[in-house]
């Protein structure tokens, strides 16, 4: 199995694994290391990057302690994982805990239930992740699982990675005093200096990177599963391997109906697995993984990060690259995404209790009276994001804690508005500005609701796709579509066999229709996984009520950091 930005693993096969407690160890510490001919020190964990893969099996307590010796505060999220009545253990910053703070501890500890397949797991504390993530494999209780291996994609400005194929983006510059000087000038950061396959950015980078390359290697005449994770910061990827064919089985640890493709693509925060089968013949083959963006206008990294598949006992460097779509090639993701369909059949809410319709916008945020004129360059104004107009900022203490206590007055409000406070054309010619409001609002919701809520992208600032990731819950994708969102698009929606996500693409100029039955009690954040947006305000926190049943409430807290 592999993770986009490939991490290969070798699992054992007809095992029945019965439940029990893994015990896993964190230290988050700094550590120097070269990329593109730079050094420079980034975070880790235990000195790793990527970081250690946690692998469990179903219904196994989880026990991560995590210790601090970085110079700033972090938490970590378990992404994907749902934290079922264990909220506290979520992670992210400012939602349901405080950040770890340097020289200090916190023990996760989280039961996984009802679930299996490839997730990960990464740093939620501001763009800590770019080097704090790895994967979170959760085997299946009895499966005969072929050789496997992970593979994490990410982006290099030191700055991203693939999970057992785990893609991501590598930053020359340092990552958060490049966020710094953004912020200070109210604009956008660099765009990365490299793409990555498992922390490495391959051969086409220049004689000094052809060292830093992935390898993979695997036996000939099997078949082979493939744990990909898009680690990347900013970007959506496309990824490959020549002469191979991609068999899809899986995203977000749910299955899908098989499909195959020469090319998959994932966006930033999802997983996938997918099978290869190897031929009789030993040789080696390059995988690739490049940029797609649905925005031209948008500045993007063109750079094709690469790793080697070695088939059986070869050693070779390949030439041949896999044909992978071009950085803009919408047609190819648009007829990749209606071939996804969920595997379990009948299993969507066909009722609704409650629709919520939220639209997703860039913003230019006026500049304030009293700021410079250095701090407010992005047209004369601060880069700013937000959801039904609410640019979202943190608390400076946890929105969960004061939920749980009843001390919310001066943490949160809870007037999130259930549909877009403006009606406007909104994938239109974009209106005057929409200075968004700033402020930390929420939306509560009755334990048991069944949900529909409709993301809808509009043509602010510039129509752009955002991969939307909803904390604590898998949804059905029931819809999507382009141009404006209105009830009548509902009798297209497929209630018979949608594939189910943590993290979904609204599509540039268009809207996608999620439906969930909520059923998990706590604070859970609901933003967009390009990090840059959800620095300047594109998140929204759901807080879901206790139930009746004990078995429906949120288990009491443990000591938490203090803020």
């Amino acid at each position: 199995m592999s993770i986009l930005t490939i991490l290969f693993l070798v699992a054992t096969t007809f095992q029945t694994v019965h439940s029990s407690t893994k015990h896993y160890y964190f230290t988050v510490e700094n550590k120097t290391i070269t990329r593109l001919c730079r050094t420079r020190t980034i975070v880790t964990v235990n000195g790793e990057f990527p970081g250690p893969q946690i692998e469990v099996d179903e219904e196994d307590r989880v026990i991560i302690e995590v210790t601090n010796k970085a110079s700033s505060g972090i938490s970590i999220h378990w992404h994907g994982v749902y934290q079922k009545r264990t909220c506290w253990f979520d992670g992210p910053s400012y939602v349901t805990q405080c950040p770890i703070q340097p020289g200090n501890s916190f023990t996760y500890n989280f039961t996984v239930v009802g679930q299996r397949g490839t997730l990960w797991w990464h740093a939620h504390a501001g763009w800590l992740r770019a080097t704090v993530y790895g994967a979170f494999i959760i085997q299946p209780s009895s499966n005969p699982l072929p050789e496997e291996h992970t593979i994490i994609l990410g982006m290099s400005n030191f700055f991203a990675y693939f999970l057992h194929d785990f893609p991501g983006q590598w930053w020359n510059s340092d990552v958060s005093a490049m966020v710094d000087e953004a912020t200070a000038a109210g604009v956008p950061p660099n765009i990365s200096d490299a793409l990555t396959i498992n922390g490495l950015p391959g051969l086409l980078y220049g004689g000094c990177s052809e060292s830093d390359t992935a390898r993979v290697r695997v036996a000939e005449s099997n078949t082979h599963l493939l744990r990909l994770v898009n680690a990347a910061m900013q970007i959506e990827m496309f990824f490959g391997i020549a002469n191979h064919t991609l068999e899809v089985i899986e995203i977000d640890a749910s299955y899908v109906k098989p499909f195959n493709t020469s090319t998959v693509v994932i966006g930033p925060g999802q997983s996938m697995n997918v099978l290869i089968t190897t031929g009789s013949d030993v040789g080696s083959y390059l995988m690739a993984a490049r940029a797609y963006s649905a925005a031209p206008s948008i500045p993007i990294d063109n750079t094709t990060s690469s790793a080697i598949l070695e088939v059986g006992d070869s050693s070779d460097v390949p030439a041949d690259l896999p044909d992978l779509p071009g950085h803009f090639d919408t047609a190819f993701v648009t007829e990749f995404e209606d071939k996804v369909l969920g595997l379990v059949e009948g299993a969507v809410p066909t009722e609704i209790d409650k629709e919520m319709v939220i639209t997703v916008s860039m913003n230019v945020l006026d500049c304030p009276p009293d700021a410079s004129e250095e701090s407010c360059q992005f047209f004369e104004g601060r880069a700013g994001a937000s959801m039904n107009n609410i640019s979202y900022v943190h608390p400076n203490t946890s929105i969960l804690e004061a939920f749980y206590t009843g001390a919310s007055s001066g943490v949160y409000t809870t007037d999130f508005p259930q549909y877009p406070p403006v009606v406007f054309d909104y994938t239109g010619p974009p209106p005057a500005n929409l200075n968004a409001v700033r402020g930390t609002k929420v939306h509560v919701v009755e334990y048991g609701t069944r949900m529909q809520v409709i993301l809808q992208g509009t043509s602010l600032v510039v129509a752009e796709s955002h991969p939307m990731h909803l904390h604590g819950f898998d949804f059905f994708v029931v819809g999507r579509g382009l141009g404006n969102y209105n009830s009548s698009l509902a009798s297209t929606f497929n209630l018979w066999d949608p594939p189910k996500h943590n993290t979904v693409q609204v599509p540039a100029g268009g809207w996608t229709a999620l439906r969930f039955l909520a059923t998990n009690p706590g604070a859970w954040y609901f933003h967009c996984h390009l990090d840059f947006h959800l620095s300047v305000g594109l998140g929204i926190v759901l807080i879901v009520e206790n139930g009746d049943e004990p078995s429906e409430q949120l288990v009491p807290p443990p000591v938490m950091p203090a803020c």
